[in-house]
């Protein structure tokens, strides 16, 4: 797990020097892949999900000779997310079964702030 959005530079058992396999496991990219909606269908089956992900995967797997090193498919949300080199991310993007690539990790606050600011008195 990465905690650099939190300032903190630290990954799970880094003991180990630069170049470590858990240090080249922190350096690569995560995102979430978002696939086109099959036509004439409101949803997709999750069935369905799971085919299209993995021929998307088996596609930039041929054209990049690597292999991510992490998946997850969320079948019932029509998506799959990754950790894989920015190569494999970059070839999974071009695919015209994939609609958006976001990043899986955000720098930037969730904060939003209030529109409005005031004191609230709830009745006794």
């Amino acid at each position: 797990m990465l905690w650099s959005h939190l300032g903190l530079n630290m990954t799970r058992g880094s003991k180990q020097g630069s170049g470590s396999p858990t240090d080249r496991r922190a350096a690569m990219p995560e995102a979430v892949v978002m696939l086109r909606p099959i036509a004439g269908q409101a949803a997709p089956d999750p069935e369905s999900t799971r085919r299209m992900a993995q021929a998307v995967l088996t596609d930039a797997e041929a054209q990049t000779g690597l292999r991510p090193e992490a998946t997850n498919v969320m079948d019932q949300l029509h998506s799959f997310s990754i950790r894989a080199p920015q190569s494999f991310i970059d070839a999974l993007s071009k695919s015209k079964q994939v609609a958006q690539v976001l990043a899986n990790e955000s720098s930037e606050s969730a904060f939003i702030e209030p529109v409005r600011k005031r004191s609230v008195r709830l009745p006794e």
